[in-house]
């Protein structure tokens, strides 16, 4: 039973402090915008476990084409309260004949950086393009 009890409490004091998970809008897959540009748009779910409010910062892995946008900011830096998990909305670009917009999947990876401590999670996801047309 104390071992039970070790375990447990080690194993929170091992956890991660922030958490995220990626969940593509897949309805439409992928709309293409008045220049050509295909975007896709991605819900991501942003934990924080901190006692405090925090700061996080997105990153894009992937084709170095893409372009990344926050729903409803500036730049790419969002806040989420302590202890509290934060919805953002997150559109990726490819660019009018590019790689990623003709190809009908191309693999990304989406990393968030917590901006006081700078530490990094990441979750793949797939960006849809027009495909073979």
């Amino acid at each position: 039973m104390s071992l039970c009890g070790l375990i447990l409490l080690y194993a929170l004091f091992i956890r991660p402090a922030i958490d995220i998970t990626v969940a593509p809008v897949r309805n439409p897959q992928y709309v293409t915008l008045s220049d050509g540009a295909i975007r896709n748009a991605y819900d991501i779910r942003l934990r924080n476990k901190h006692g405090e409010a925090r700061a996080f910062e997105f990153q894009l892995v992937g084709d170095t084409d893409f372009g990344l946008r926050l729903e409803g900011k500036s730049g790419l830096t969002t806040a989420v309260p302590a202890d509290e998990t934060l919805l953002q909305r997150v559109y990726v670009v490819a660019p009018q004949g590019s790689d990623p917009a003709n190809s009908e999947r191309t693999e990304l990876r989406f990393w968030v950086r917590d901006a006081v401590s700078g530490e990094r999670v990441y979750q793949d996801s797939i960006f849809n393009g027009r495909g073979t047309q």
